[in-house]
């Protein structure tokens, strides 16, 4: 995370630009839930929360604007520690609580999009997915 940023502000320079010239799309979370075995929903909310609170301050050195996408849905295979429950709770923190704490960040939640795309194992998807996530943005452009 510290490496992105560098690398964000290093090209920020390199191009003459200042940091209210960059937009960054991020996310993290999903694989964050294996940190989670043999602890409590309290314990790993909270590491979570610290993590994504962290995330956000560093990123905002070199991000005009953070677009955080939320978590997506998993498919809810038990032989994997995400799940759904989990996930949407993250999400309603990032969301309710942290990204307001960040004037220059914004939310977008695609769990319902998530939800109802073909997959490709428990937490990836087919590239439909990605590519109605990305035409999203470059439409913005």
């Amino acid at each position: 995370q510290e490496t992105a940023t560098f690398y964000v502000k290093l090209q920020l320079g390199v191009n003459g630009l200042t940091r209210e010239d960059s937009v960054c799309v991020v996310n993290t979370g999903v694989h964050d839930q294996i940190l989670c075995k043999e602890k409590s929903d309290a314990t790993c909310l909270d590491m979570y929360s610290t993590n994504v609170r962290w995330y956000l301050s560093i990123l905002r050195q070199g991000c005009g604007s953070i677009i955080w996408i939320s978590t997506t849905s998993v498919a809810g295979d038990p032989k994997y520690p995400q799940t759904n429950k989990s996930l949407l709770e993250w999400n309603r923190v990032v969301n309710e609580k942290l990204v307001p704490s960040y004037s220059e960040a914004f939310y977008v939640d695609v769990w319902n999009l998530s939800a109802t795309s073909p997959r490709n194992g428990n937490i990836h998807f087919q590239p439909e997915y990605y590519d109605t996530l990305g035409s999203l943005f470059t439409g913005l452009m």
